[in-house]
């Protein structure tokens, strides 16, 4: 496994919209794929069943993963100019808390948001070039 990796519902129409812009955005630095792509097996192995396919995850070269909203502060980190943003959810809880808010309405309603989206083909990056 490649890392940093995201790690997104392929079979959602609004995830894979989502993983499109951001391989866009990350300019090739980060490996990008579904649930159901071999090289994402060792990272779902190590998250609990119930959140397994319930979230998006950001794999980092450490090993450490994260979930949801958690997951969308490290991948502002890593997407190229999204970084400025990072420290303030880092150092305030309050902040961390209001994108887990907007990740966990964002979750809940993918489906209807996924109907106001282009519709794509799973995005699969499994090497990314810069950060390993």
């Amino acid at each position: 496994m490649i890392r940093p990796a995201l790690l997104y519902d392929g079979q959602c129409r609004f995830c894979r919209a989502a993983a499109a812009l951001v391989r866009r955005w990350s300019r090739g630095c980060l490996a990008i794929l579904p649930f159901t792509h071999p090289a994402a097996e060792p990272v779902l192995e190590a998250i609990p069943l119930e959140r397994r396919l319930s979230s998006i995850h950001v794999a980092q070269a450490d090993g450490t993963v994260e979930s949801g909203g958690r997951a969308v502060t490290t991948l502002l980190e890593i997407l190229p100019g999204a970084g400025a943003f990072t420290p303030a959810a880092r150092r305030w809880p309050r902040v961390q808390r209001v994108v887990d808010g907007v990740y966990e309405w964002v979750s809940r309603h993918r489906g209807t948001l996924g109907r106001v989206v282009p519709d794509c083909r799973a995005t699969v990056v499994v090497r990314g070039r810069c950060g390993s």
